[in-house]
């Protein structure tokens, strides 16, 4: 046999094998490790924090009841033009008013608004009257209404301040938290409504309005809310606060994956510059807390098989009853534990586990020792199947439900059929959502805030990934199913694999879908971007230079889009440039 194929051979071997050099020298991160990984994670957290919500919001309020204290009357002291109330609506969305001026030569009430409607919870509303008067009256039609301040607005935008504001002293009493131009600084967004709005149900026992998804990434979320209160830095702390948490992990990973700093600093670096992540680490919705956990799963399933194979190797007689350590069982542990988390806070960590579950089979079925199979199952059995159940079960035990279960497993029960119902029956359409095969490509953001300011100024916020990374990693993907069947790599395999168990789930739904639902089928894009990237500077060490130079394209498409993902003040006409492709709709002016 010639030397040109043994090598062939070994190389061949290597690429099957998922330990590693650094499995093999007993050491795993190194001080530059430490380095990268904190300085990624802080440059993340810095771009995460600024500007990402007012700390302050109004608290006091005033519930109306109908009929018998459904009404209130503005007395501005003399006649004055009012143009608009802006109403901050509590916990209570939908809020049907009334509006009606008093016609002092008839002695009359005079209706000119019947059903003005007050939609957002924990935001301002604002309600156009554009009339010459001096007393303005408000009925509340609904059964109850939680309103925590109203300001009234001349034309000009200046407050006016009514005269008989002490008769409603909780309405009139927060006016100097009243922004000039509402953004998202000031209130809830999108999804917020919901998952916000929940989470502080959750928090004050209340019954719960949103029940369409598992409620453990809610009860997270009430964790900022008890801390900082219920204002918009507070409902969006802990999702901020994971969403950072997930760049080291994504770092760690890498690094498993690689066996190479470089190729983990890069792997880690392509998480910390998306749009994708960094739009929803700033918004109060639970997709970062089931993302963070998928992505725990996975390394923990990892780091597992790794072990399990690296103990395999290190046995000279191939020895697979010893190859399963005590070690080896703890990463098996917490892959199940962490699929607990996944599974209790949103669906998709059902199909998450789904994918686990076949790597997890198909490598046990070729190498554990089928005379221990009966430990192996009792621990699956307790930590995939078992733990989740429990955990799910238990995230049920704060929820206030409108007619009450007689025990816990009754509620769990009811409310996921209720999720399950509703999510088969959603016939729901959005102009925002868009088709599976569109998100690699970023074929249709989600603008899921926007605010016009003074002048040309607007506050915009979309969800969208960043093309410099989204748009190269579906040859990355490709290549890694070359190698899967070139080189029979199994850790291409791995990530081939937990890939598409995020993705193709969302190809079999008919309901109404967004680019967001692509974001965990990214992350491991994102991973396979590193795994490749580590295989080119194994095979040509000046790789590194290029590399780089990506890493600083990256960077630069991230500071481009930055005015269209972050809310910051921004001039119209940069968003409108923007507009790479026909359906980015990134403004509305």
């Amino acid at each position: 046999m010639s030397n040109k194929k043994k090598i062939k051979q070994t190389n061949s071997k290597q690429h099957t094998k998922l330990s590693s050099q650094s499995e093999q020298r007993g050491k795993f991160l190194t001080r530059t490790d430490f380095i990268a990984m904190a300085i990624l994670t802080i440059a993340f957290a810095i771009m995460v924090f600024v500007r990402l919500g007012n700390n302050y919001a109004p608290t006091t309020s005033k519930v109306f009841s109908s009929p018998s204290d459904n009404e209130m009357i503005i007395d501005l002291g003399s006649y004055m033009d009012i143009a608009y109330l802006d109403i901050y609506l509590g916990s209570y969305e939908d809020r049907n008013l009334a509006l009606s001026v008093f016609n002092e030569t008839t002695g009359q009430w005079e209706i000119i608004e019947k059903e003005a409607k007050v939609k957002s919870v924990f935001a301002w509303n604002k309600i156009y009257v554009g009339y010459y008067t001096r007393y303005l009256g408000l009925v509340f039609r609904d059964n109850v209404a939680d309103i925590k301040e109203i300001v009234c607005l001349d034309p000009a935008g200046n407050v006016i301040r009514p005269v008989n504001a002490e008769t409603y002293p909780e309405l009139f009493d927060e006016e100097a938290m009243h922004p000039k131009y509402s953004t998202k600084m000031d209130g809830t967004y999108f999804d917020e409504v919901y998952h916000g709005r929940t989470a502080y149900e959750l928090l004050h026992h209340r019954t719960c309005y949103e029940n369409t998804h598992p409620y453990l990434g809610k009860e997270l979320i009430s964790i900022g809310i008890a801390i900082f209160g219920m204002n918009p830095f507070g409902w969006r702390f802990m999702v901020a606060l994971l969403g950072i948490l997930m760049v080291p992990v994504m770092y760690i990973f890498g690094k498993r994956l690689t066996d190479s700093t470089l190729a983990a600093t890069f792997t880690c670096f392509l998480l910390t510059f998306d749009c994708m992540h960094y739009g929803l680490s700033r918004i109060s919705t639970i997709d970062i807390p089931v993302a963070l956990f998928i992505l725990l799963m996975y390394y923990f399933m990892f780091t597992y098989l790794k072990k399990v194979n690296h103990n395999i190797g290190e046995s000279a007689t191939k020895d697979f009853d010893r190859a399963y350590t005590k070690e080896a069982y703890k990463y098996l542990i917490l892959s199940g534990f962490a699929m607990s988390l996944a599974v209790a806070t949103k669906f998709t960590g059902i199909y998450a586990g789904a994918g686990l579950g076949l790597i997890f089979i198909a490598y046990t079925l070729k190498h554990f020792p089928k005379k221990n199979w009966k430990k192996l199952l009792g621990i699956c059995l307790i930590f995939f199947v078992a733990l989740p159940f429990v955990i799910y079960t238990i995230s049920f035990i704060p929820v206030v439900e409108y007619v009450k279960s007689p025990n816990l497993l009754s509620k769990m029960y009811k409310c996921t059929k209720d999720m399950v119902d509703y999510h088969a029956n959603l016939d729901a359409t959005h102009f925002y959502s868009s088709k599976w095969y569109t998100w690699p490509y970023i074929g249709k953001p989600l603008l899921y805030s926007f605010d016009e300011m003074e002048g040309n100024m607007v506050s915009a916020s979309s969800l969208m990934g960043n093309p410099a990374i989204w748009w190269p990693m579906l040859p990355a993907i490709l290549y890694m199913i070359f190698r899967i069947f070139k080189h029979k790599d199994r850790t291409a395999l791995f990530l081939v694999v937990s890939y598409i168990a995020q993705y193709l789930p969302w190809m079999l739904v008919s309901r109404c879908l967004f680019i967001y639902h692509y974001f965990p089928s990214a992350v491991f894009g994102m991973l396979i971007m590193g795994y490749t990237a580590s295989l080119f500077i194994k095979r040509d060490k000046n790789s590194k230079y290029i590399i780089a130079t990506y890493m600083i394209i990256i960077a630069i498409f991230f500071m481009v889009f930055y005015p269209a993902i972050s809310g910051a003040p921004t001039d119209n006409a940069y968003l409108k440039n923007l507009k790479w492709l026909p359906d980015w709709m990134i403004t509305l002016k």
